[in-house]
Parts: C-alpha cells; sequence; structure tokens
C-alpha cells in the first residue's frame, strides 16, 4: 500500500483537511489537484490517506483501492461491508486523534471525500463523538444500512 501523503501548511497550521480518495483511485491522483487549492489555504494541512488494495466484489474481485467492498451500485439496503466500513473508519478516527495530539482542535479538522470516501467521510463524521469542523461529500451517499430515525435532515447536490 502507497503511504499517506501530506500537503504541508505554507503558514503556520491552524487547521487539518483529510481527503479521502474514490474507489480504484490513489491518494498521489489527486495530489496534484490538491496542491492548487493548499495554496489558497495557507493555514491548512491536507492529510491524504491511502486506501487498501483488496478484491472489489462490484469488478469481479478485481483487486483495486478501496475503503470498503461493493457488490452492486448503487449499493442495496442489505449490502453492507461492517469489517471494511469498520476498519477504515478507524484509521479516519486515529489520524484524527493524531491531529489532536499535534494540538490542532478538532472543530478545526474537516473531511472531504469522493466517490467511495465521500462514503467514509459521510460515516465518520455522524458516527465520531469529536465535534469536527465539517464534512464534505464529492459525488457520495450514505449506505441504507446506515440510515437511523434520529439522524439529523441532509441535503443531497450532486452536479451543478
Amino acid at each position: 500500500m502507497a503511504p499517506d501523503l501530506r500537503i504541508p501548511a505554507r503558514a503556520d497550521q491552524t487547521a487539518t483537511i483529510i481527503f479521502l480518495h474514490g474507489l480504484g483511485q490513489t491518494n498521489e491522483s489527486w495530489s496534484h489537484t490538491l496542491n492548487g487549492m493548499a495554496a489558497s489555504l495557507p493555514s491548512v494541512e491536507w492529510i491524504l490517506p491511502q486506501a487498501p488494495e483488496n478484491p472489489v466484489s462490484l469488478n469481479c474481485g478485481q483487486r483495486r483501492s478501496r475503503w470498503f467492498d461493493l457488490h452492486t451500485l448503487p449499493p442495496s439496503r442489505l449490502e453492507w461491508d461492517h469489517q471494511g466500513v469498520t476498519a477504515s473508519a478507524a484509521r479516519i478516527e486515529a489520524i484524527i486523534r493524531g491531529e489532536m495530539m499535534r494540538g490542532i482542535d478538532p472543530r478545526h479538522i474537516l473531511l472531504v471525500g469522493f466517490s467511495q470516501g465521500a462514503v467514509l467521510a459521510l460515516l465518520v463524521a455522524l458516527s465520531s463523538l469529536l465535534e469536527l469542523g465539517g464534512v464534505a461529500s464529492l459525488s457520495g451517499w450514505i449506505p441504507q444500512s446506515a440510515h437511523q430515525a434520529s439522524a439529523p435532515p441532509a441535503r443531497y447536490i450532486s452536479g451543478f
């Protein structure tokens, strides 16, 4: 597995953005785009974790980087890779705790994800006991099995 990437703050760090890539992607594939964005946010350090490569049921068992397994798109109500989601969420929570150990207030930590990474960002943000600064889901969804009757209202927007 490729290492996690960091785009250091260009000034004194006051916040962290953790960016989670999509299914079959790499953190490296996003680094150029995010480096450009980082220039306009000089006090923010960016962390780009890399998902491990594992077989993807949706792709006939082909090994690809993934945060959790998928069988169909959109995922069915019964589909839920509990083990994969739990392991990936724990990894992101560990990154958050690491940032807190470095002195970053959790309210200054944001989760951003694309596609499958957006799903993980939403799940971590909605289940964390920490008060995070925010979450952005780019082309993501909340798995049906994660819906709760007490969930707050949400607006989903895709495209322009």
